[in-house]
């Protein structure tokens, strides 16, 4: 694996979860799973099993469906890599409404490890929660 690899994992991860297809995106992800998110206060979730992120994902999907996000672009990627099976991607997406609308941006950043069947989300940290409800009235 190298920083390429990374990328491309990346690329291929903003396409999966362009689709909104829950199951699919989480195939992406080895569990557990660790999620840390900011708003009014720092949220720290683990995910045991794809099952139980899938659930998650449904309601992340359900909201972009409701503020109208047709798709995500990768403003920017910087990959770092630890070792040859573990990188730290953090990346600042754009979600797009109809129209070419930007919704918002928001900063992610992303542990990947390569346990044996390639580039999967160990960790997620990101800023996007109070963008998201604040959108969805929420705030």
């Amino acid at each position: 694996m190298d920083q390429d690899a990374a990328r491309s994992f990346m690329e291929r991860y903003q396409q999966t979860f362009e689709t909104f297809d829950a199951t699919a995106i989480a195939a992406l992800f080895v569990f557990p799973c660790h999620v840390t998110g900011t708003g009014s206060e720092i949220s720290v979730s683990s995910y045991s099993g794809a099952d139980e992120w899938t659930a998650a994902l449904d309601r992340v999907v359900g909201a972009y469906r409701t503020i109208g996000v047709e798709r995500a672009e990768l403003v920017s990627l910087k990959t770092t890599e630890l070792s040859h099976d573990l990188f730290v991607a953090v990346v600042t997406w754009r979600l797009i409404g109809a129209g070419d609308r930007v919704l918002y941006e928001f900063d992610a950043a992303y542990t990947l490890a390569d346990t044996g069947d390639g580039l999967r989300i160990a960790a997620i940290a990101h800023n996007e929660t109070p963008r998201l409800m604040a959108l969805m009235g929420r705030d």
